[in-house]
């Protein structure tokens, strides 16, 4: 020992101070010496201890909430893989068996909960590994053996997490409410993580170390080409082969017809399959009448589908549509009807599998016209339909494909993008050589897609557009249908749009988008942009209307995408097409010069925005300037408290012309302010089941198309195929296919996510409303509860 450091280092310091202390007699040095070098070591000792203690506290505890996040997500998937896993639709959604938690035989097993006073739950309960276990958390070590989880799953008619904890009490379904496919629009799966639940038997049970919570959303499929907003919507809102509100062609094109519905067959996923069950033969080419039950003629709509794979020349269907595949860079767009005619020499009709929305071709026949104007296959939001470059300004229609997006521009992006009188936002844009406008990929929408961007001599929106004529515009048109296989596909596309009536469109010879060459007006295809025109509104925008809200002075209809329009006169109102300005390029503003009509230097001031500030809409036939009757303002609901609103216009030009809608009868139109009345908005932070609404004496401003039902009846009652505005009990929509829809919600955010167009999947992701917390792989909202599981 007297040769270690530790012993000279004490030596050299204190040895000699005591001999001299001892003054020669070194008696009992040796052991003060020996007794000074434990005490020292036992100091040194305790000093290591401690800090080696004080390190592995939290090293443990964090240790043990590492591994409790990880048990607890486990839960969170094997909720949702229930939820994945169940009979499609809510009625398979509760287990057989009852719960008792007392029965280990029934861990690891999925059963249902009827007797909570806050709705039926579907429970889970994963401790077989410990249930009889003697260890206690303070001997046992932390391994995969000792950690287990419960789920509790519970089901909602709107998103619980904008509900407190006693609402959500009192909102969760209940059994029958599940059984009977009863508003189950919402799924809440609460995942507790424990350890050595069980320490001492099933009699008593630990606290859980982390709790957490997850909302999934079931998606209730929206039409092909339709509103893919998870609770319904509209179908076959993209191209029709036949205008719906020309009453000339339901003369001699069948475009509205009763359907049995009853009677049609329906896939797990909710479409319409086999035959088209008229309820009248087709004996003549003409509409039946029109009456709360007639409804859209499938064989007039389409559906639009990504292309799986480049393609350059024409192949089969199968060849280019792989339902196991998604959009990829270059895709093009193949339409096809949604019901096809068949080939056995009578008028039989059978609806298109590619079309059906929720069906095997969902990642390709769904699509967003996003709030920047852009096209996007919901399935991949980086991709947008692109449209031809200036540079082939001499060729033909191009096919139009699917690209990278640009960046975005626009309202809804820069909120003083239209107010800001030195056009920042929007210079900005035309600057930017990967904006969505540079990359081709913004459009309008007047009576179809129109390219945002226009052509000069001097270049591209380089200057106004031209009064005489001389500025190039581009369009969205469908082809006619393909020829033969191994047809050349890089030019040569001819407009039109798709048919010449419906029978003829009614085949499953697919047709292309097309991007129309640049050009001074739409040519042959200007009916389909003249506002009276047999074959005006022979699109529609995929149930969408890309910018058009509260920040461009329109009212939105979340089921349809369509806008609160009306007449000229205002003595009628109904939702339409929305007019989308799209920037700097306003269609509305230039009818006459895209249907290759002369503007005769009519020019107009800077009243009223609903005019056209630079050049009019000038109607030639009535010697007037056509006001923009989607226009519509009122007062926003900050907080989601309610505020009280009129909802005002202007008809003219100045602010004497302004006017207010309201209700005379059941007829929705314009009159005097000084009796409109004004309506309780509820805006996008208000409660969920008011969220979007306009009300007044109780009931919800509320859209009705053709089939809707009002509390499981009928309820349409207009004459021309145009949706009507009517007041209705709030929550008391469904479409014809009895599914919610959300036709009482106005310009609120749409959420537009694979969840919503696949039911029962509960899939997370994409690019709308974001609901909170980053989803747990599939989750479209999560986050940690206290140990008790309170929210």
């Amino acid at each position: 020992m007297k040769q270690s450091w530790l012993w000279k280092h004490v030596e050299s310091r204190v040895g000699d101070r005591v001999r001299r202390m001892m003054r020669g007699n070194e008696t009992g040095v040796a052991m003060l010496m020996a007794l000074i070098f434990v005490v020292i070591l036992i100091v040194t000792t305790t000093l290591v201890a401690s800090v080696l203690i004080a390190q592995f506290a939290p090293y443990r505890r964090n240790t043990q909430n590492a591994q409790a996040v990880v048990v607890a997500e486990n839960g969170l998937q094997s909720g949702l893989s229930y939820l994945r896993e169940a009979e499609a639709g809510p009625s398979g959604l509760l287990p057989s068996t009852t719960t008792d938690l007392s029965k280990a035989s029934q861990d690891d097993e999925y059963t249902v909960d009827t007797t909570s006073s806050s709705g039926v739950k579907v429970v889970l309960n994963n401790a077989s590994d410990t249930t009889s276990t003697t260890s206690t958390a303070s001997t046992a070590d932390y391994t995969t053996r000792n950690w287990t989880y419960s789920v509790t799953i519970q089901f909602y008619k709107d998103n619980p997490k904008d509900y407190t904890a006693s609402e959500l009490v009192s909102k969760a379904l209940t059994p029958g409410d599940v059984r009977a496919k009863t508003n189950v629009n919402y799924a809440a799966v609460t995942s507790s993580a424990y350890f050595a639940r069980y320490a001492n038997g099933r009699t008593s049970s630990t606290k859980p170390v982390r709790v957490v919570w997850a909302v999934c959303k079931f998606g209730t499929p929206g039409g092909g080409g339709g509103n893919p907003d998870p609770n319904g919507g509209r179908i076959g809102m993209g191209f029709y082969a036949s205008a719906p509100y020309s009453k000339t062609r339901w003369d001699s094109q069948p475009t509205w017809r009763e359907l049995d519905i009853a009677a049609t067959g329906r896939t797990k996923g909710g479409n319409e399959t086999g035959f088209v069950k008229y309820v009248n033969p087709i004996t003549a080419d003409k509409s039946d009448p029109m009456s709360s039950t007639t409804i859209m003629n499938p064989a007039n709509q389409s559906c639009m589908l990504a292309t799986t794979k480049v393609i350059t020349k024409v192949e089969s269907l199968s060849d280019m549509l792989d339902p196991k595949g998604k959009p990829v860079e270059g895709s093009a767009l193949i339409v096809l009807p949604q019901a096809y005619k068949q080939n056995s020499g009578v008028e039989e009709y059978t609806y298109t599998p590619q079309c059906e929305s929720a069906g095997d071709y969902q990642n390709l026949n769904n699509w967003v016209y996003d709030s920047d104007d852009s096209i996007r296959p919901v399935a991949d939001q980086s991709l947008c339909v692109t449209g031809v470059p200036i540079s082939e300004t001499g060729g033909g229609n191009r096919i139009a494909t699917l690209q990278k997006c640009g960046n975005s521009y626009g309202p809804n992006n820069q909120s003083d993008y239209y107010t800001d009188s030195a056009k920042t936002a929007q210079n900005a844009e035309k600057d930017d050589p990967d904006s969505l406008l540079n990359r081709y990929q913004k459009w309008a929408f007047y009576n179809g897609f129109i390219n945002a961007g226009y052509l000069n001599d001097s270049g591209f929106m380089d200057g106004p557009i031209s009064a005489e004529g001389k500025t190039r515009f581009s369009h969205l048109e469908v082809s006619s249908r393909l020829k033969k296989i191994g047809e050349d596909l890089s030019s040569g596309h001819d407009a039109g749009h798709m048919a010449s009536n419906i029978r003829d469109f009614a085949s499953l010879d697919a047709h292309v988008v097309v991007a129309t060459k640049w050009n001074s007006n739409f040519g042959s295809a200007a009916t389909w942009y003249e506002v009276d025109s047999d074959m005006s509104d022979a699109t529609a925008s995929f149930g969408q209307a890309g910018e058009a809200g509260y920040n461009t002075q329109q009212i939105v209809n979340q089921a349809s995408g369509f806008c609160i329009t009306s007449s000229d006169d205002g003595n009628d109102a109904y939702t339409d097409t929305c007019k989308v300005r799209g920037g700097a390029f306003d269609p509305f503003c230039y009818r006459s010069i895209l249907t290759g009509q002369s503007l005769k230097d009519k020019k107009f001031g800077t009243g009223v925005s609903y005019y056209c500030p630079v050049a009019g809409n000038w109607d030639e036939s009535a010697s007037k300037w056509r006001w923009k009757t989607d226009q519509v303002e009122y007062t926003e609901d900050p907080d989601g408290n309610g505020v009280q609103t009129q909802l005002w216009t202007y008809t003219g030009a100045d602010i004497n012309s302004k006017k207010c809608y309201g209700f005379v009868g059941s007829n929705f139109k314009l009159m005097d302010c000084a009796i409109a009345p004004k309506f309780t908005r509820y805006g996008q932070k208000a409660k969920q089941d008011k969220k979007g609404t306009f009300q007044l004496g109780g009931q919800c401003l509320t859209e009705i198309y053709p089939g809707d039902k009002m509390n499981g009846t009928s309820a349409y009652n207009r004459s021309d195929g145009h949706p009507s505005i009517t007041l209705a009990p709030c929550g008391s929509m469904t479409d014809y296919l009895d599914r919610n829809i959300k036709s009482q919600r106005w310009n609120a955010r749409v959420t537009v996510t694979s969840c919503s167009v696949t039911p029962s999947l509960c899939h997370g992701g994409g690019r709308g409303e974001s609901f909170g917390t980053a989803g747990s792989n599939g989750f479209v909202f999560t986050r940690e509860l206290t140990k008790d599981g309170s929210i």
